[in-house]
């Protein structure tokens, strides 16, 4: 990085932590992807750890190796002093959300946010963040919209940065999982129109956890219509060719119950 860039950094890192100190106390919605982690541990810096929490959400769109990921991650992050409160909520009774719609995120956003403010909301003072930063907004997000009507904060968003930006803090901040590839909940997998059900949930968190365990992390299983997409990292496609690793993919899901065309594989 050069010094025009290191300085821009510097200012941006700055302006964050001085948004970050005009608060008293703050609740950071933290699922433990690189974003949310950065502004929890920003928050922290700026405000010291008895003035901010972490509330994360344990739910069936949650796949069992991120939950692990990222109750591991916080205790090795976070040992002392920060409280993280981790709040039960079932998305598949909430029939707007089931119905999978292209508007989803902004229905589940709506409902978990409301969650979690209610968790705190006998002290008034305590502001809610969120982990948006500046690449989201450019992209369809529908959560944004609810995130907005709420009033949460977006610390990241208003000091500029992008996820490159904040992928080169948390390297900085010494962050471990500041280059692991982004994620998101289970049901960004299930193509919109196709109602939520648990059944899917759960084969898509096996398919994903099946192809980390075989060395493929961060790939993804889609459910479109009436076909599975799988998108591979790519730098590990060229590995995912090898007959022995494709036979073995497709054997697994066809225990599931799903056929595969190897025509659908991309690269993410």
């Amino acid at each position: 990085m050069d010094l025009n860039s290191s300085g821009l950094m510097t200012g941006k890192l700055a302006l964050l932590h001085a948004s970050l100190r005009k608060l008293e106390r703050v609740a950071v919605a933290y699922s433990g992807g690189v974003d949310s982690t950065l502004l929890l541990h920003a928050a922290v810096q700026a405000l010291g750890p008895d003035r901010v929490i972490a509330v994360h959400a344990v739910s069936c769109l949650n796949g069992a190796i991120q939950r692990e990921q990222a109750l591991a991650l916080f205790g090795t992050l976070f040992p002392d002093g920060v409280e993280l409160r981790r709040i039960t909520v079932d998305p598949l009774g909430w029939e707007e959300f089931v119905e999978n719609t292209d508007q989803r995120c902004y229905f589940c956003k709506k409902r978990l946010y409301r969650r979690f403010s209610d968790e705190f909301s006998e002290d008034t003072a305590r502001r809610l963040l969120d982990g948006t930063n500046a690449d989201d907004v450019l992209q369809h997000r529908p959560g944004i919209q609810a995130i907005r009507e709420l009033e949460v904060m977006t610390p990241l968003l208003d000091a500029g940065l992008s996820k490159m930006d904040i992928r080169l803090l948390a390297q900085q901040a010494g962050l471990p999982n500041h280059a692991l590839p982004a994620n998101s909940c289970l049901a960004t997998r299930v193509g919109s129109g196709r109602r939520i059900e648990a059944r899917l949930l759960q084969h898509i968190d096996m398919a994903e956890a099946f192809l980390h365990r075989s060395g493929y992390p961060g790939s993804r299983f889609r459910l479109v219509q009436n076909d599975i997409h799988l998108e591979i990292r790519h730098e590990e496609m060229e590995r995912f060719q090898r007959e022995d690793i494709r036979s073995a993919f497709q054997t697994y899901v066809s225990d599931l119950g799903y056929g595969f065309n190897f025509n659908n594989v991309t690269c993410r």
